[in-house]
């Protein structure tokens, strides 16, 4: 009767490794839910801290900070679980949309401080220039994060 639990136990440990490895052929690591509510992935975790996020390493050490967007600090702490280099193209691409948005939110600022005509007009123009640069940046990163979503 001792043994039952015991070979049980090492089924499921043998499936839960089946499928694990599974996961890691078609290139995502299994994420986790932590109580604190950061996220695990692998040996990274990603926190987010004042409307940003952080992937730390095993020991806490920070990897990426000032992250915008929660799908990149998916992908990004995805692919290093999995053993990949940084990808600063996606960085590049979540500081753009990070700039981006800044700059809207500071047109806007402008507008609603301003009472000259020609002023305000200048600054909605270039507040919406920043805002379709920023909807671009965070569609493209969307789209990435679907792709790799969709694997699952």
């Amino acid at each position: 009767m001792e043994n039952i639990p015991n070979e049980l136990f090492q089924k499921v440990v043998k499936l839960s490794s089946e499928v694990k490895n599974k996961f890691h052929e078609q290139g995502i690591a299994i994420p986790i839910k932590n109580d604190d509510g950061t996220i695990s992935i692998g040996n990274y975790k990603i926190i987010k801290e004042n409307n940003f996020y952080s992937i730390v390493d095993y020991a806490d050490v920070i990897v990426v900070d000032k992250i915008n967007l929660p799908q990149s600090a998916i992908m990004l702490a995805n692919s290093l679980a999995l053993g990949k280099f940084l990808d600063k193209k996606l960085i590049l691409k979540d500081q753009k949309f990070g700039y981006a948005l800044f700059e809207e939110l500071l047109h806007a600022k402008l507008i609603k401080g301003n009472v000259n005509s020609d002023f305000k007009d200048i600054q909605l123009s270039k507040m919406n220039i920043a805002k379709s640069k920023k909807q671009f940046y965070k569609r493209d990163i969307k789209q990435s994060f679907e792709k790799l979503r969709k694997l699952v």
